[in-house]
């Protein structure tokens, strides 16, 4: 990813902007979804928010938290793996609605990442504070 920045649009509305730029995928990537909730002052594993060892490509056609958004405000195409290129991210946002209920509040970091064999072909890690949506 190459100048991928968040901007802030509002008090507590902040969008992803910014280039990405994608190599040879190979379809039999793993997916890993890598979740930890603050407890005091660290972060602990929460493994019942986890995937490890999915197939990635599945994950990313049938996901309908997270894909929906980023396929609507970006020039990524519908199709895994993703074609090798450069891609344009615009104005990103994920609805706080559309993510599962039971996510519990507080502050979170997650990991995605595609892996195949023990290479990690894509890493990104975020930090989010989950809160009530009323």
């Amino acid at each position: 990813m190459d100048k991928i920045k968040f901007k802030k649009l509002g008090k507590k509305h902040f969008v992803l902007n910014g280039t990405v730029v994608i190599g040879n995928l190979p379809a039999d990537m793993r997916a890993y979804v890598l979740t930890w909730k603050r407890v005091g002052s660290s972060f602990m594993e929460q493994p019942y928010a986890c995937i490890k060892n999915q197939d990635a490509c599945e994950l990313f056609l049938k996901d309908t938290y997270l894909v929906p958004y980023l396929l609507n405000s970006s020039n990524i195409p519908y199709k895994c793996p993703i074609p090798k290129g450069t891609y344009e991210v615009n104005n990103f946002y994920l609805k706080p609605n559309n993510l599962p209920s039971v996510i519990p509040h507080g502050d979170w970091k997650f990991t995605f990442q595609w892996r195949k064999n023990n290479d990690t072909l894509f890493s990104i890690t975020y930090f989010a504070e989950i809160v009530p949506v009323y």
